[in-house]
């Protein structure tokens, strides 16, 4: 029996549809943020994109800070 860390997902939108899953990444990782996997979903328009973010429940809180 293993026992994994516990995660937290997180669904971000309205970025410019050009955005990265990797764009995303280094920006959450500049800011002090640890993505353990960022995914792309699809989207019903062709102006914005959203992303699944996944993060450890210590890194959860820093989500929610106004600057980022």
């Amino acid at each position: 029996l293993v026992v994994s860390e516990e995660r937290k997902w997180f669904h971000v939108s309205n970025f410019e549809a050009g955005t990265t899953d990797d764009q995303l990444k280094v920006h959450l990782n500049d800011n002090n943020i640890r993505v353990l996997s960022c995914e792309k979903l699809a989207t019903r328009n062709s102006y914005s994109v959203s992303f699944k973010v996944l993060v450890s429940p210590s890194q959860s809180n820093n989500f929610y800070k106004c600057d980022i």
